[in-house]
């Protein structure tokens, strides 16, 4: 399960209206000092033998299958400070360590 805060809630509800996209991804790469680096993005396609679906009442988030676990039981927060705004992985239980910066984390 992944949680949403409701400022992510609002945000992927009105980001995927205003593109006409069918899925928000989360995905992962290697990358930052730590390990993993996540990205939300949108999609309009699912791999039904890669992607694992998580049903949301407005939309689906697609995580593929072999990320799940970093990400499961973490919350998916929407963060605005001053003129920036960014998506950030809130309260992951999967953590081991989080670089200085916030940018990566491992597992």
């Amino acid at each position: 399960m992944l949680y949403l805060t409701d400022s992510a809630k609002n945000r992927l509800t009105k980001w995927i209206g205003d593109e006409d996209s069918t899925f928000v991804r989360i995905s992962f790469k290697t990358a930052g000092c730590t390990g993993l680096m996540y990205e939300v993005v949108l999609d309009h396609k699912i791999d039904l033998v890669k992607d694992y679906p998580i049903k949301y009442d407005d939309f689906d988030i697609l995580v593929e299958h072999k990320y799940f676990n970093a990400i499961n039981g973490a919350t998916l927060d929407y963060i605005t400070e001053g003129f920036n705004s960014h998506f950030e992985l809130i309260d992951n239980p999967n953590e081991k360590a989080k670089c200085g910066c916030g940018e990566s984390f491992s597992i």
